[in-house]
């Protein structure tokens, strides 16, 4: 089975990528880089592989990126958190539609 690559963030700079075996979730992954190795406890971490997000002038925003709406971290919230602001939840100005590329579908299906 093979790794998993999540990338490690703090104050929107990437600080590394690390690998763990699956399964895995990105909050333990967290964990343990601020438990185990010193990380400081306001890093963002997120699978390599998230999808990235349209921006208002047709940019991709990573999912470690904070809220178009709002400023927050509402894009690391998971689907059904109270922590998601109105804005992000229905999304009127599109800015986090996936992208429709041949080459970000490919990547999806795993091509």
């Amino acid at each position: 089975m093979s790794a998993i690559a999540f990338d490690v963030y703090l104050d929107g700079l990437q600080l590394n990528t690390v690998f763990h075996s699956p399964p895995v979730r990105v909050e333990d992954v967290r964990a343990s880089l601020v438990e185990h190795d010193g990380y400081d406890p306001d890093i963002v971490v997120v699978r390599a592989d998230a999808p990235r997000w349209k921006d208002a002038d047709g940019g991709l925003i990573p999912r470690h990126e904070p809220c178009a709406y709002c400023g927050g971290m509402c894009p690391q919230q998971e689907g059904d958190s109270e922590f998601i602001c109105d804005g992000f939840s229905g999304d009127i100005e599109g800015f986090y539609t996936p992208c429709q590329c041949a080459a970000c579908a490919a990547h999806r299906l795993g091509l």
